[in-house]
This record gives C-alpha cells, sequence and structure tokens, in this order.
C-alpha cells in the first residue's frame, strides 16, 4: 500500500471511521485495471489506479 493511502487509512483509524480499500476490475472509467477505492461511511474521492494487483504500490 502506498505511503499517501496509508495516511489516510490512518487518519480515518484516529477519528474512529471504519474504512476498507474496495478493489474491482473493469470499471467503465478504467477498463482492463484494478481500481482500489477507500471506503468509509461516506463516499470518498480517494482512488488508486494499476494494471493488476502487483501494479499497487507497496511501501512500508
Amino acid at each position: 500500500m502506498s505511503f499517501k493511502a496509508c495516511a489516510m487509512q490512518e487518519a480515518a483509524d484516529k477519528v474512529r471511521v471504519a474504512c476498507a480499500w474496495i478493489v474491482q476490475r473493469d470499471q467503465p472509467d478504467y477498463p482492463d485495471a484494478m481500481v482500489a477505492r477507500l471506503a468509509t461511511d461516506r463516499v470518498t474521492v480517494y482512488l488508486m489506479v494499476a494494471a493488476s494487483l502487483v501494479g499497487f504500490p507497496n511501501e512500508p
């Protein structure tokens, strides 16, 4: 998970908001790609796009 993704999830955890990353494939706006969206109790605009699951950044 990228540094920004970890920071967003950490911020959500601090305010005790349940959050998760929803990973989907072949969305209309991103054909042939994997899309990860941050989901909380509200609609968020946070999105990561990669060609495969391996393509998502994996930083400590």
